[in-house]
């Protein structure tokens, strides 16, 4: 009798961790796409337990319900009812539930689909005590359900309930659903390159996207010009069937980008694709001439470390100088007080302190 029981015991324990048909299918996805196998939960193995360890706070609000004929069977609908002076002033988190080792790539995943004319959200996976983060992108969601992958790879290591993971949604007014929300580990054994991406997409990124046709109208009709070549021997007699070759040596257009500092060689979100991308745009070696950093040069960003070190700026900067280009900064002093650091924002009164 005390053999049954505790089989039952054991049964029902491990019943209770069995990963369910979402969960199942995600794993499946990977490996029979991208060849990922083996990931550890940074999070819970159920949608019904990761819905429930999530938190809402400031002026949003969330519910949960059941949904069919979709890759997930629970979704959540968050509304965001008012904008924050801060996009974190409003939020949907959950710490982590596992140990992550430093190096370990981590797979952020989930659904979504906004509700409202407009939607965006700020992912974080970030410190629960610094607040540093590992992974910080903005998300402009679409009106049909979409399934995003984030792969980061962590700086450091983290124990058990010490990685904060969820949204920031502060920035404006909006309604949407979220689904299937998800943290993988799939630790060091794999390049980040291999893995699905959703960083970099864009409203409108895809190839057949209607605006691309237009723009190469533009370009056609606005930016070329005919060009006549006049080839003459040296006694200035005009040759006739010369083959002629040109080649353009500097752009006098400056097609610049902002650019994400810490994705540069020697920092922590090393991304060579998308370096290649800064200095091979359209695959035939034409790519940018001018760049700027996102936040890492706005005074505030500097100080507080937004998104990397100042070394690792400096890093960019460096790099990005050696490869052609050129760079522009932010403005020292922005107009009003709250685009300055904290220490001058609590000293605004305080004229020998500033």
């Amino acid at each position: 009798m005390r053999f049954l029981i505790l089989l039952s015991l054991l049964a029902l324990s491990f019943s209770g961790f069995s990963q369910d048909a979402y969960h199942t299918n995600l794993v499946n996805y990977l490996k029979d796409n991208y060849n990922l196998v083996n990931p550890k939960y940074v999070l819970n193995n159920t949608e019904q337990t990761n819905i429930s360890s999530f938190n809402i706070y400031g002026n949003a609000s969330v519910s949960s319900s059941t949904t069919s004929g979709n890759f997930f069977s629970l979704s959540s609908k968050i509304n965001v009812s008012s904008v924050g002076n801060n996009v974190w002033d409003a939020g949907y988190t959950t710490s982590s539930k596992t140990s992550v080792a430093q190096g370990d790539v981590l797979l952020y995943t989930f659904w979504a689909k906004k509700n409202s004319v407009q939607s965006e959200i700020v992912i974080f996976a970030e410190d629960n005590v610094t607040y540093a983060k590992e992974l910080y992108p903005t998300l402009k969601l679409t009106d049909e359900w979409k399934r995003y992958f984030l792969p980061f790879k962590v700086t450091k290591a983290y124990a058990a309930g010490k990685m904060n993971i969820g949204l920031h949604l502060a920035s404006q007014i909006q309604n949407f659903d979220i689904a299937g929300l998800t943290v993988l580990n799939f630790g060091s054994t794999y390049n980040i390159l291999q893995f699905p991406s959703s960083l970099g997409e864009y409203e409108g990124y895809e190839a057949d996207a209607p605006w691309r046709a237009e723009a190469a109208s533009r370009i056609e009709n606005i930016r070329k010009s005919n060009l006549t070549v006049n080839v003459k021997d040296v006694s200035g007699n005009a040759l006739s069937g010369a083959t002629v070759k040109i080649e353009m040596v500097e752009h006098e257009f400056g097609f610049g980008s902002a650019i994400v500092a810490c994705r540069t060689p020697g920092n922590r979100c090393y991304n060579e694709t998308y370096l290649s991308k800064l200095r091979n745009l359209d695959g035939k070696g034409h790519g940018f001439n001018v760049g700027v950093t996102e936040n890492a040069l706005k005074w505030d960003g500097w100080e507080e470390e937004w998104i990397g070190t100042p070394t690792e700026t400096v890093n960019a900067v460096k790099w990005l100088s050696e490869s052609g280009i050129k760079m522009r900064g932010h403005v020292l002093v922005w107009p009003g007080f709250d685009n300055l650091p904290e220490d001058m924002r609590a000293n605004k009164s305080n004229l020998p302190y500033l």
